[in-house]
């Protein structure tokens, strides 16, 4: 039998605590479990249980009885928890989805998302990242406490609930037998007398703890002594009575107890009365009548109904059966209950229905009930609190955050605005309470496009943290790094609303002086890159203050190191972006090894800089060993691996073999319209890139015709001025009535006029060190345009 073990926060006793299930792959437990627990003992004093060989196989009653009790389950996701066969994603995580018991990703590698969002794997749920750096989210550490604050029920809650009962029963059962134990809590509670009564198991006691202190209490405060009977509760391993027969059941009868005998499996009634003495009659559970009437007689000392008209007292009852508090899991009737006291205006009960919604604690992600609840506990608490009251501002955000997640930004802004104006009023600018505000404003502001309003409001903010925090603190840096993804943000939105504003303008403009004017205006600001350099000062900086927080193989350190790559390409510094692209791809392969996607992924993006350097033979060899491992990881057919391949085809279009970027861009076409249809985003490029490379292909050829045809010229006229042939050229002048010399002057100048501009734009190549991708467009279609020219010219001189 696989052993459960447990952390704690301070090694204290598991009892009473909530209860965490860690499962991983094999492989990243050294290096994930201690982050994780260290992470959730932050906030949350709960037991986080685990086995110690993530490889052993937990048996199916086993299963059921020790992770069907669990309150929350965590998984750490990494390449090889999609990639390879174990037991986490196989079994445990499958077993969680099933039972309907809150899952808790925590993204540790970057790259992934695509394995990670397949059916058979974690399909819509949300993770967490530790490693986040996307300004659209909130913080880490804030995104896991509230997501543990909704699932886990804290100490004070569960000593509410626990006093709710209306009595407890004592279940006394050998541990072989507890898939019988959680059937017969099951029956117990079916009878609708019985749903507020609680059962005490002995499964949460650890060794050294005294008997007295725990079992003994335990059975002093319960009204019913309820012994499960099979034939295991006659066994005596090595020749000695076992825990039941030599404890507890003995301690029951000597405080008078009333016992209750309940048969799941037939049993030697003779050697039962020999091993227990004093034994009453046995009653079948199954036989319902008899079963309910012996369990009634022995609690009708309780009011077992007194309480069901109390809306508070049906929540937490409801909160019991939804987290397994003392009974038996029973999402359903939890839910029931809970909604019943929401609608009687308990607003624990409100808040708790918009955690589950929201979160998704009981299966998908339902938005319009998140609202639904979200804005009546907000009606609630202004008309009972008043608008102003912190319990009302904290539901308005609430509200707020799943407008958000739902997508309506203007109703999340219009509340996130007024509750920024009255913390301003009432706590001041520099209270946390109201950067938290800001924050969230700013993130809402760029989440609905206005990049103006969340930049200055950005801005504002990490100033009040650095003058109050000081510049290294992590909450100045998180602030620091939307600050600098804001700035990209911001000017690759107004470059947008420029050339939208532009197209718009020049589909009205009476005259070709007036579209150049407007297109001059448009390059203008396009080439003008003051937030991109904003971006990279910044990214600089936080880079920096990274290195010294974190140290420079941080996962979080590293992240900020491409982001900084990012900014330079954009700028067009490809000199700078290349060492830092190559930094990132050695430490993924260091990291996840030269297969992982993460590692894939940083070789595309170096790849790319490469050609932009016109490193194009370094490019390819690159884009080349991306799509050979990605065919070999994922196998030919996978999207990304197609994606890959239309890398590989676009390098060597760069290198101008035009012919083979045509093979593979097809080979890639064909494939991606059977797997992904013919209107997919990745196969409407592929179409467009065999587009161009047919049309490349064709100029090509106009191109060397027109070439070939002006240096056939040159070299013709260079022929007919040798002496031996200009008298025979004038014979044939005579006889044709018209002279040659146009036809010589014109391919010499046509030779000439080729060669220079050719010369021209390759030394402009050479010496322009920003906006090559911008020349390069420029020059092929001069090329193109003076061989069409060219072309036309020698058609009409012959």
């Amino acid at each position: 039998m696989t052993e459960l073990l447990y952390a704690t926060k301070g090694n204290a006793s598991p009892k009473n605590k909530p209860r965490v299930y860690f499962t991983c792959h094999p492989e990243d437990f050294p290096h994930c479990f201690e982050k994780i627990c260290g992470d959730i003992f932050q906030t949350h004093d709960c037991a986080i249980y685990y086995t110690g060989d993530m490889c052993a196989e937990l048996p199916e009653e086993d299963r059921a009885a020790d992770l069907g009790r669990m309150n929350l389950f965590v998984v750490p996701v990494t390449y090889r928890l999609l990639s390879t066969p174990n037991r986490a994603m196989d079994a445990d995580i499958a077993y969680a989805v099933k039972e309907h018991i809150p899952v808790l990703p925590f993204m540790m590698e970057s790259g992934i998302d695509a394995f990670y969002a397949a059916p058979d794997k974690f399909g819509e749920l949300q993770y967490i990242n530790p490693y986040s750096q996307d300004r659209t989210e909130i913080s880490y550490a804030e995104k896991l406490k509230k997501y543990l604050d909704s699932v886990l029920i804290n100490d004070d809650t569960a000593k509410r609930i626990r006093a709710a009962f209306d009595a407890y029963i004592f279940l006394s059962y050998r541990k072989k037998d507890r898939c019988y134990a959680n059937e017969l809590m099951r029956i117990i509670h079916g009878k609708p007398e019985c749903r507020d009564i609680a059962v005490w198991y002995d499964e949460y006691l650890t060794p050294g703890e005294s008997f007295n202190e725990n079992i003994g209490r335990m059975l002093k405060e319960s009204r019913l002594f309820t012994l499960l009977v099979t034939p295991n509760l006659l066994e005596e391993p090595d020749g000695k009575p076992n825990y039941v027969m030599a404890n507890e059941y003995p301690a029951a009868r000597e405080i008078g107890m009333e016992i209750l005998p309940a048969v799941m499996e037939e049993t030697d009634r003779r050697r039962l009365l020999e091993k227990f003495e004093g034994l009453p009659e046995c009653v079948d559970p199954n036989d319902d009548e008899a079963f309910q009437k012996r369990l009634l007689a022995s609690l009708s000392r309780i009011a077992l109904t007194a309480n069901d008209d109390d809306p508070e007292h049906n929540f937490l009852i409801g909160l019991a059966y939804l987290d397994g508090i003392d009974v038996e899991k029973n999402r359903t009737r939890g839910l029931e209950l809970i909604t019943s006291a929401a609608g009687a205006s308990v607003p624990e009960a409100m808040k708790k229905l918009l955690d589950i919604y929201s979160c998704g604690l009981d299966g998908a992600v339902d938005y319009a009930r998140a609202v639904y609840w979200a804005e009546k506990l907000t009606a609630y608490y202004t008309e009972t609190r008043g608008a102003d009251h912190p319990e009302t501002q904290t539901a308005a955000m609430e509200l707020a955050q799943v407008y958000n997640l739902q997508g309506a930004y203007q109703k999340a802004i219009a509340i996130e605005e007024a509750v920024y104006e009255a913390r301003r009023g009432t706590l001041g600018e520099e209270h946390p309470d109201t950067l938290v505000i800001a924050g969230n404003l700013s993130l809402t502001y760029s989440h609905a496009g206005e990049y103006a309003k969340a930049l200055a409001l950005q801005e504002k903010v990490y100033d009040l943290k650095c003058r109050i925090l000081g510049e290294e603190h992590p909450e100045a840096i998180i602030s620091l790094d939307n600050l600098a993804l804001l700035y990209g943000a911001c000017d690759a939105y107004e470059k947008l609303a420029s050339a939208e504003s532009f197209s718009q303008q020049a589909g009205k403009a009476a005259d070709f002086g007036t579209v150049m004017r407007g297109l001059r205006k448009v390059v203008k600001g396009q080439m003008a890159s003051e937030n991109y350099e904003k971006a990279a000062a910044l990214g600089e900086k936080a880079y920096a203050l990274k290195c010294r927080e974190y140290g420079e193989e941080h996962p979080s350190t590293v992240l900020s190191l491409g982001n900084l790559a990012v900014a330079y390409g954009r700028l067009q510094e490809y000199g700078k972006a290349v060492p830092l692209e190559e930094k990132v791809y050695a430490w993924n392969c260091r990291q996840y090894g030269e297969e992982h996607p993460s590692t894939l992924r940083a070789l595309g993006n170096l790849s790319v800089t490469y050609s932009n350097l016109y490193r194009y033979e370094q490019a390819s060899t690159l884009c080349k060993k991306a799509y050979l491992q990605k065919a070999t990881v994922l196998g030919e057919e996978h999207p990304s691996t197609l994606l890959a391949l239309s890398n590989f085809a676009w390098s060597c279009g760069l290198q101008g073999d035009y012919t083979e970027a045509l093979a593979l861009q097809n080979r890639a076409h064909q494939a991606q319209l059977q797997k992904l249809g013919e209107n997919h985003a990745d196969t409407l490029r592929s179409q467009a890139n065999i587009r161009h490379y047919k049309t490349k292909k064709l100029l090509l050829k106009i191109s060397m015709f027109v070439s070939i045809y002006t240096l056939f010229l040159a070299v013709m006229e260079g022929f007919y001025q040798l002496p031996v042939i200009q008298p025979l050229m004038r014979e044939c002048e005579k006889i044709a009535g018209f002279g040659f010399a146009p036809i010589y002057i014109g391919g010499m100048i046509s030779a000439c006029i080729f060669l220079a501009v050719h010369a021209i734009v390759m030394v402009s190549f050479r010496l322009m060190s920003r906006d090559r991708w911008r020349m390069n467009r420029i020059a092929a279609v001069c090329m193109n345009i003076l061989s069409v020219v060219l072309l036309l010219y020698a058609a009409a001189v012959m």
